[in-house]
């Protein structure tokens, strides 16, 4: 017996004790979900459904939930000075017009706390704010006319930012 269910915009094709992933399911490891737009049930017949087969649903254990809340991820309070402090310089910076604000800092941080969860970890270390200075930052700063004649750009001015800050140990 095998059903094909849709969530998420997907569609899947199932059977019994299948392992599938399925993006953005709500639920813990080890709850039971259900899925209740069910497409298609298939055994001896077929059933299609007009769009759903009435009164189906597929049952599934939540094996692993492959996303972490951000919320969940710590950053210790010396990054969280690193994060400030680069903000801050870009402010102060002589080749810098307008610098990042501290809502800059607040993305420069959830930047960070998703390189995290990505690299499977539940807390934030100095490379992951480092590597996300130039995505987060390089919209939020305005350089001087000045300094743009000269051939700078954002990224190599926030470069320049990360380099004099100290990182954390």
């Amino acid at each position: 017996m095998f059903a094909v269910f849709k969530t998420g915009g997907k569609q899947y094709r199932v059977a019994a004790e299948d392992v599938l992933k399925v993006d953005k399911v709500k639920g813990e490891p080890g709850e039971v979900v259900a899925f209740g737009e069910v497409l298609v049930v298939g055994g001896d017949s077929v059933t299609l459904g007009a769009p759903t087969v009435a009164g189906a649903s597929v049952a599934a254990e939540v094996l692993q939930q492959a996303r972490m809340e951000l919320r969940q991820l710590t950053v210790e309070p010396s990054l969280l000075g690193y994060i400030s402090e680069i903000t801050r310089r870009t402010r102060s910076w002589p080749s810098v017009s307008l610098g990042a604000s501290p809502r800059a800092g607040i993305s420069l941080m959830l930047v960070a706390k998703a390189l995290a969860a990505l690299g499977d970890r539940d807390y934030v270390i100095p490379d992951d704010v480092k590597a996300a200075v130039l995505p987060a930052l390089r919209h939020r700063i305005i350089l001087r006319p000045e300094a743009e004649l000269e051939g700078l750009d954002t990224d190599r001015v926030l470069t320049d930012v990360l380099a004099a800050v100290e990182v954390p140990k």
